[in-house]
């Protein structure tokens, strides 16, 4: 591979960082349509966004969260976390 310096880097694997999930996906929730807050994806976080003092809810668990949550907790009157689909995870055995 080749960078935009045309730098040649050689390497045994690559994984890459990009694809479905570089699309924000609001997810699907029953009732939503109601809703007559302030909805939005944390990818597309709105200029001069306060949550000081407001009720707020996460809805996932992922990267994302694990930046925002502990901001919002600082700032939020309540903050409410919802987890969709709990994490797979494998014991290490090292």
């Amino acid at each position: 591979m080749h960078t935009d310096r045309d730098d040649a880097i050689t390497a045994r694997f690559l994984i890459m960082g990009c694809g479905p999930l570089s699309t924000p996906r609001l997810p699907e929730v029953d009732g939503m349509s109601a809703f007559r807050g302030e909805a939005f994806h944390t990818s597309r976080w709105p200029e001069g966004c306060d949550l000081s003092g407001k009720t707020v809810g996460v809805v996932g668990t992922g990267a994302s969260a694990a930046q925002v949550v502990p901001k919002l907790a600082q700032v939020a009157g309540h903050l409410y976390v919802f987890q969709r689909t709990p994490a797979w995870c494998v014991p290490r055995e090292d």
